[in-house]
């Protein structure tokens, strides 16, 4: 079948034309200088502002834009009920004079409310006040019902927390409240009202209450650390083998350890499990005092606890060779327990911070053993392989196998097929 030149363009011209119609029904976005500028406008016309928090290079913030933010039903309810702003989060050469003036703003809103992984969806009332925040979702219509929820004072996290500050603390409210705050990103409360909630339980043992107990338990002093300590197998019978071991160590670790690895530490968290060690390393460690308190006060796993110390401290030193030391220490402390994941991402942390070519066969030997231990092959951990092949010199080697990688991945990865293109380049 052939086509002449014109009715080619006609064709193209009319797909531009639908597509660019079906974006001006979508949500419309506000062209605002700053955050104080949407703050005086949400307050002006009495409308909650609902921010979208994106970045370029996330696929899944580009998904939303196209499937669900530019839909007739987005649009229709959201520009009829929110100041909406879409922000970008990440910095480019290439950014024009208007995303350079969210900058300052942008550094504010991300340390402020956490946000950490996009693309991060927030509502906020007319007095700049955090009231909700959704997930993304591909469905329209449950995109837009759990957006209402930002309409409702009862189901607003700031009503919620003023409530509970007016004394409302019943047991049934506590759990509502755990849950928007989770959902809010404000994880400091999260413990806070868990640990709360867990003070009035009878049953601890509860399947639910050993989940909360695992999500909040941080301190010797919580509710939930006796469990820990006493009803390990119970624990992880419930969310999974070695989990009351993991964070005991960690709550141990916090207390008698990261005060002598840091000056005036903090300990960021952007969400559960996920967290940041923050503050001045201390350049004198006295690594014979920390393993002799800690075999006498937790001689458990006080070898554990000194080595994983070790590991995460000349990470932040950025000293390799204490690093590649404590990792081949971990090898052997923890034998037949080895943990894949652990051991995986030691390699990782070689190959995306050390520039020193020296530790990149170390690291490709520990990438080896996860391979041959492991029962089914995963593609994160051929991936590590593959990269550290590649920064050892053996690129036939690497480009076959980040094509396994991406095979195990389901015949597709964005990031993996990035990765191979570079590695085929000349």
């Amino acid at each position: 079948m052939k086509f002449s030149v014109i009715t080619i363009i006609f064709i193209f011209l009319l797909n531009f034309q639908k597509t660019v119609f079906a974006q001006s029904m979508g949500v419309k976005f506000e062209s605002m200088p700053s955050w104080n500028a949407v703050k005086e406008k949400s307050k002006k016309e009495n409308k909650i502002i609902f921010l979208d928090a994106y970045t370029t290079w996330c696929i899944p913030c580009r998904e939303m834009a196209v499937k669900v933010l530019a839909k007739k039903e987005a649009g229709a309810f959201f520009n009829k009920n929110f100041i909406n702003v879409s922000v970008q989060f990440d910095k480019n050469k290439k950014d024009n004079k208007y995303i350079k003036g969210w900058y300052k703003d942008v550094d504010y809103l991300r340390k402020t409310y956490s946000i950490n992984s996009y693309p991060t969806y927030l509502f906020f009332n007319t007095n700049g006040e955090l009231v909700h925040s959704i997930s993304a979702n591909f469905n329209v219509k449950e995109f837009i019902a759990s957006a209402k929820k930002a309409l409702n004072p009862q189901t607003q996290y700031a009503t919620l927390k003023r409530q509970f500050e007016n004394g409302k603390q019943d047991t049934s409210f506590l759990l509502s409240l755990i849950n928007s705050a989770q959902i809010n990103r404000d994880y400091v409360q999260v413990m806070k009202y868990s640990n709360l909630y867990l003070s009035k339980q009878e049953n601890l043992l509860s399947p639910n209450n050993i989940k909360l107990i695992t999500r909040s338990t941080v301190k010797t002093t919580d509710i939930g650390y006796p469990i820990l300590i006493n009803n390990a197998s119970l624990v992880d019978s419930v969310m999974g083998q070695g989990t009351a071991k993991e964070l005991i160590k960690a709550i141990w670790f916090e207390e008698e350890v990261f005060p002598l690895l840091k000056k005036n530490g903090t300990k960021k968290i952007f969400g559960v499990g996920f967290y940041e060690y923050q503050g001045e390393n201390n350049k004198n460690v006295d690594w014979k005092s920390i393993d002799a308190d800690l075999k006498r006060k937790y001689p458990k796993y006080a070898n554990e606890i000194l080595n994983e110390s070790k590991i995460m401290y000349y990470q932040w030193e950025r000293d390799w060779n204490g690093y590649s030391e404590a990792v081949n220490d971990y090898l052997k402390i923890s034998g037949i327990n080895l943990d894949l994941n652990k051991l995986n991402s030691y390699g990782r942390t070689i190959l995306l911070f050390c520039e020193e070519p020296l530790y990149f066969p170390v690291a490709l030997e520990w990438s080896k053993k996860v391979l041959e231990t492991e029962t089914t092959e995963k593609p994160w951990f051929v991936n590590t392989y593959s990269n550290l092949l590649f920064k050892v010199g053996k690129k036939q080697e690497a480009i076959k196998a980040m094509e396994k990688a991406i095979k195990l991945s389901g015949g597709s990865n964005p990031q993996y097929e990035k990765e191979l293109e570079s590695m085929k380049l000349p």
